[in-house]
């Protein structure tokens, strides 16, 4: 028996049919996973930046440390230069006994004198006398 004329038009209409539903499913799926790889992508992007950003305020943590760091270093050399500077101040006015006279024999008058601490009428004798 062969096939009625009408049932080959509809069989070969259900085959276009199911043809153009493979296509259009093949289209979407196509589309959904451009969709799903544009997202990567985006998802990818925004990891990339977020790591930048993340450097770099490690980076300026980093250097704002470092700065500190310099200042903190600045401020005990000016530190220890002061202490030092008084600890000479203080050795020198230690090395002087009370009549003028440092501990090596040498006269502090001419210090005074230029300072007009002591007027040169007023030295005791015992100053004058080892001039």
């Amino acid at each position: 028996m062969q096939p009625s004329r009408s049932l080959v038009v509809n069989a070969s209409e259900l085959e276009e049919e199911e043809e153009e539903k493979k296509e259009e499913e093949e289209e979407e799926e196509e589309e959904e996973e451009e969709e799903e790889e544009e997202e990567e992508e985006e998802e990818e992007e925004e990891e990339e930046e977020e790591e930048e950003e993340e450097e770099e305020e490690e980076e300026e943590e980093e250097e704002e440390e470092e700065e500190e760091e310099e200042e903190e270093e600045e401020e005990e050399e000016e530190e220890e230069e002061e202490e030092e500077e008084e600890e000479e101040e203080e050795k020198e006015k230690r090395n002087y006994n009370h009549d003028g006279v440092d501990e090596k024999g040498y006269l502090r008058l001419v210090l005074l004198l230029h300072t007009e601490q002591v007027q040169p009428t007023k030295l005791n004798s015992s100053v004058l006398h080892q001039t």
